[in-house]
């Protein structure tokens, strides 16, 4: 690629990340030669995906109006409480072990000018 030369590009898998964050995160700030004294704090989790537990009881409470008007009567400090015994944490897809060694192979053939 004439824009991007290939000293300027790195891939990380998701799964690397997942797996050992802070090496990840250190490596990807030494890249981009941020301070090596920075580091964000990572303890907390955002935005994680999650799905209802029972999918059936969603569904009726949503197509049927009721989930707005008992979401707003809940009090705020049960609302924590009820989100984790309705919904559960989703699975993301994983490469698996076998499929690794192919694609580090795959990309390391890719062509950059």
């Amino acid at each position: 690629m004439e824009l991007f030369p290939a000293e300027n590009l790195r891939i990380y898998l998701y799964e690397e990340y997942r797996q050992a964050p802070t090496e990840t995160l250190a490596n990807i700030f030494q890249f981009l030669e941020v301070n090596p004294r920075f580091f964000p704090d990572i303890s907390e989790k955002y935005l994680q995906t999650s799905v209802p537990r029972f999918t059936w009881v969603s569904y009726m409470l949503k197509k049927y109006g009721v989930w707005s008007p008992l979401k707003s009567a809940i009090p705020a400090l049960l609302l924590p409480v009820l989100r984790k015994w309705v919904l559960r944490n989703s699975q993301t897809a994983e490469l698996e072990s076998a499929g690794r060694p192919l694609f580090g192979q795959s990309h390391k053939s890719w062509q950059f000018s």
